[in-house]
């Protein structure tokens, strides 16, 4: 098999399942929650519509929208705080539709590749890159790139940032790559606040610099962690100006008051049984995929043995120094486990604040995670590495299959009103 054709095969059936999730989620579609309580606008991807309102406003208005807590058309316009690169480049393509889902694909499809860099780079063999590639055909990672939402850009522009931060890391740094990864990084910030997560992993890349000395320090400095500020300094002056701080938080902690609060579960339920019971049970099963407005769910049985497949692959990673007998350099671990644990910080103190079990805020940090399932899983066939792509695409290609197949057509239909 030539070398190129498993990452091709790979975003093959990426490619094919998010458009097959495209088509078969209703798009502005109202409906009820039937593992949930009331009727909702749209029944479809989370947030869609609202991702979709701030590309019309764009589009008709030729301005930014403002968020406005306790304004009447607030169910319609809570996104209204994000920053605004992917709006204009959705907004390019005029009025939202069904059809700007497929902006998404494209940017899922650079996600894969920079998955595939990723594994290669850490795990030292292509072997390692096509499975952590794999990975990126999670049905609930999949589902994500095939909606209207700013997360998909986000996704493609961090993974793209770290492969390229790593790379440079190993291979040597130039001003173009120097540039390269600023660039990324500051049109990162420019697409969701989160990606803030990037800066502690860019500080590390650029503190083992300062000990290989293989890299001149303020120039290093000034590409991978000034120019990201720099690039989105504007958006923060207007935030700052607009809200009073430049990431909007307390503009958006005003009109995030109706969601579920974790003190409410909490003084109910108990500590422990919030973060285990609601926390970690509904983030492990949307990882691997939950659909709607967190309210379609595979059977519990699946899960548990997706899950089980999923730590048997992490154990690979843990169990061995070596991929193919080759040493294991510690840089891309350490700026990727970073990133990861910066990641998960984010995610617990928002879980601290609200009810927010979901796999999306974790998603970010795609490449990490495929890193070290990929890494793992083709230790686990040392001597025959290709088998591991083969198996993580095969099964997650079945399970794609038959969520798409079996479960979402029938369970949107007994949603939609």
């Amino acid at each position: 098999m030539p070398r190129w054709a498993p990452i091709v095969i790979i975003i093959g059936l990426f490619v094919g399942f998010a458009a097959w999730y495209a088509d078969v989620t209703p798009y502005r579609t109202a409906g009820r929650l039937v593992n949930q309580r009331g009727n909702v606008p749209d029944v479809g991807a989370p947030d869609e519509r609202q991702h979709a309102n701030y590309i019309s406003h764009l589009v008709k208005e030729r301005s930014f929208p403002v968020l406005k807590p306790g304004s009447p058309d607030l169910i319609e316009t809570y996104q209204s705080h994000q920053p605004p690169l992917y709006y204009l480049i959705a907004g390019a393509m005029g009025e939202p539709t069904k059809a700007t889902r497929y902006l998404n694909i494209i940017f899922g499809v650079c996600t894969i590749f920079a998955l595939y860099r990723l594994g290669q780079l850490a795990g030292k063999s292509d072997s390692a890159g096509w499975a952590c590639a794999s990975f990126g055909l999670l049905p609930g990672f999949v589902m994500l790139n095939a909606a209207i939402t700013n997360d998909a850009l986000l996704f493609a522009l961090c993974t793209t940032t770290l492969a390229t931060a790593i790379d440079g890391s190993l291979n040597g740094w130039t001003w173009k790559n120097m540039l390269l990864v600023g660039v990324l990084a500051g049109l990162a910030l420019l697409t969701k606040s989160s990606a803030l997560a990037l800066l502690p992993a860019l500080g590390i890349v650029w503190l083992l610099e300062l000990r290989q000395k293989s890299a001149e320090p303020l120039h290093l400095g000034l590409g991978i962690i000034a120019l990201p500020l720099a690039i989105a300094a504007p958006w923060f002056m207007r935030n700052a100006s607009l809200y009073g701080d430049p990431l909007g938080l307390t503009v958006f902690k005003q009109a995030f008051t109706g969601t579920a609060q974790a003190s409410m579960f909490i003084q109910e339920l108990g500590p422990i049984a919030y973060w285990t019971d609601w926390v970690l049970w509904w983030t492990l099963r949307s990882f691997v995929g939950a659909f709607g407005y967190m309210d379609i769910f595979l059977p519990t049985t699946l899960y548990f043995v997706a899950i089980g497949l999923l730590l048997l692959a992490l154990m690979g990673r843990l169990l061995s120094s070596g991929v193919e007998g080759q040493e294991r350099d510690p840089r891309p671990g350490l700026v990727l486990g970073c990133f990861f644990v910066v990641v998960c910080l984010l995610f617990l103190q928002f879980n601290m604040t609200y009810f927010q079990g979901q796999a999306r805020y974790l998603y970010p940090a795609i490449g990490p995670i495929a890193v070290a399932l990929g890494v793992g899983l083709t230790r686990w066939f040392a001597k025959k590495p290709s088998v591991a792509w083969m198996l993580s695409a095969g099964l997650l290609g079945v399970l794609n299959w038959y969520v798409l197949s079996s479960v979402l057509p029938g369970e949107f239909a007994r949603r939609i009103i």
